[in-house]
């Protein structure tokens, strides 16, 4: 008899799982592209203030994966090691919401950077860490194409906000000189609103529907710093040679990604209202 491809344990992780992944694509493509034009649009500063605020938050973020990673790691309750941190999402979620009332530049700076940057990072390392963990090593090729697949539903709505919100809330940017339109406060606090809860309720399915292996089937606990050393010891990670290879190809692919599509949605979304405002 031919093997089933999954079983229905592994079909309903995979397909949670995509959720948890879709409402992490929606999430930061709102906090890639609303808090930006929040700085721009509302608070009427340079692209300085930008360019700082983004930096720290990545800062954040490589940091807080490390220290997620070896914390989760070595979690051992009840409710599983991955799944309470999912419920970080939360936090996050509602910072988000909060990001839109935020009129002082300082304020933008404590919720993205230490509150969304603290937060989202563990949701975010939980998350990944969950198909190594659930999906036996045969199967995760074809199970990553379909939580991929799932997660580019967060992607596909995070666009249709995107030009949905510029029209809806779009109005001629009241700058001198300027032209094009800018997304009014209360576009931003309604668009940020969804993307925070809706970040937030898959927090909440993922740690109340995940299933995770039974504590007695993890491996022993180890200490942070012990891991943390590990983590950047030469002779361990000098046989790893096509780790990194596909690690590099994989963050030149990200960076294209994330440098061009910011870019050119806010362009085409600029642009598209342009000629709409023209007729």
């Amino acid at each position: 008899m031919r093997e089933k491809a999954f079983s229905k344990f592994i079909r309903r992780q995979v397909l949670l799982i995509g959720l948890l992944y879709m409402g992490d694509y929606l999430f930061f493509f709102f906090e890639q592209n609303y808090f930006n034009t929040f700085i721009d649009h509302v608070l009427f500063l340079p692209e300085l203030y930008i360019s700082v605020m983004v930096s720290l938050s990545a800062t954040m973020g490589l940091i807080a994966m490390f220290v997620w990673g070896i914390l989760s790691d070595n979690t051992r309750t009840k409710f599983g090691r991955r799944r309470p941190y999912l419920l970080l999402g939360i936090i996050a979620g509602i910072a988000m919401m909060f990001f839109g009332l935020s009129l002082d530049y300082r304020l933008c700076l404590i919720i993205d950077v230490f509150i969304i940057g603290i937060a989202s990072n563990a949701f975010l390392v939980a998350e990944r860490a969950l198909i190594p963990d659930t999906v036996e090593v045969e199967k995760r090729g074809r199970a990553n194409g379909i939580i991929n697949s799932i997660s580019y539903i967060g992607l596909l709505i995070g666009v249709a906000f995107l030009l949905l919100g510029n029209e809806l809330f779009g109005i001629p940017d009241p700058r001198p000189g300027a032209d094009g339109t800018i997304i009014t406060q209360e576009g931003h606090i309604l668009l940020l609103y969804i993307g925070g809860l809706l970040f937030a309720s898959v927090g909440v399915i993922g740690f109340f529907f995940i299933e995770e292996k039974p504590v007695s089937e993890l491996p022993e606990k180890k200490k942070f710093f012990t891991e943390l050393k590990k983590t950047f010891n030469y002779t361990e990670l000098k046989p790893q040679k096509e780790f990194f290879k596909i690690l590099i190809a994989f963050l030149i692919f990200q960076s294209g990604i994330a440098s061009v599509m910011t870019f050119y949605l806010f362009s085409s979304s600029i642009k598209g209202s342009q000629l709409y405002n023209s007729y």
